[in-house]
């Protein structure tokens, strides 16, 4: 096996994304009835914040054109209300499932450190071990962040889009087809954002690995490097480390900045406006 250097971007092997999600749907089996629960509110308050719209119609076309005083607090009281709900299960539900996103990530890393205790003499001769330390600690984070992410934005958005164009349908066909022409084009560009972004998290990681490794064996080695009068040196190829990482960061978050922007205009470009 070839021995991977502080220098060097690790060669890592390309997963389907499917299986991937297989195997972290297996940590989720194990919290069914937390998911459910979590699920459940999430279309609660899906549900309140589409009929917001559907609230304020009734009030411009019924209410105010009837001179409705006593109907106008009654939707006025509604509407308290029902933000009142749908912060009290936005609140439960992202506690539900921040701790068991935080429960499935120690889970993980307990997996992780048995599974590296396992692994061969020569596994560790051939990387630094800041390497490995950066695959432990970071890899894990991002896996949490996903976890937390997939039910606290991909669901309630999803959920939001189908109800709206339900909505929407079942009032004006042809205005929602109006209304939905940009849907595909903003989904190819979530797609291509996605893909690109996906490449640059990956070298974002692979220079990450390399400034802990690089951080973790300079401290380690700090006396034979100052017995060599290397500092200087040392501090040149940190700096070296450092631009590249700063590179690689700026270009991921470049790209992922787009592609949140296409995410949060593919709702609203569906729910302009109730016709």
């Amino acid at each position: 096996m070839a021995i991977n250097t502080t220098k060097e971007d690790e060669e890592l092997k390309e997963s389907i994304r499917i299986d991937v999600v297989k195997r972290l749907l297996k940590y989720l089996l194990s919290y069914v009835k937390e998911i459910v629960i979590v699920i459940l509110l999430v279309i609660v308050t899906v549900g309140i914040g589409i009929s917001y719209p559907l609230i304020i119609q009734r009030i411009l076309d019924v209410e105010i054109v009837n001179r409705d005083m006593k109907g106008l607090i009654t939707m006025v009281a509604l509407i308290f209300i029902l933000a009142g709900v749908s912060f009290v299960a936005s609140y439960i539900w992202r506690r539900i499932m921040a701790r068991v996103s935080n429960d499935i990530v120690l889970n993980i890393r307990r997996n992780l450190y048995r599974h590296i205790q396992e692994l061969s003499i020569e596994f560790f001769d051939s990387r630094p071990a800041g390497k490995i330390i950066a695959r432990v600690t970071g890899d894990v984070n991002a896996l949490k962040d996903v976890l937390a992410s997939s039910i606290t934005q991909l669901v309630p958005e999803l959920l939001t889009l189908i109800t709206v164009l339900i909505v929407m349908i079942s009032l004006s066909p042809m205005l929602t087809i109006a209304a939905a022409v940009a849907i595909p084009i903003i989904v190819l560009g979530v797609y291509f954002c996605e893909m690109v972004a996906d490449k640059r998290w990956q070298i974002m990681r692979k220079k990450d690995s390399n400034f802990t490794a690089f951080v973790h064996e300079n401290l380690s080695g700090m006396g034979v490097i100052q017995s060599f009068c290397a500092e200087k040196e040392a501090q040149n190829e940190f700096s070296d480390i450092v631009d590249e990482h700063k590179t690689a960061f700026k270009r991921w978050q470049i790209c992922s900045v787009r592609r949140l922007r296409f995410r949060m205009e593919l709702v609203p470009s569906c729910s302009i406006s109730w016709p």
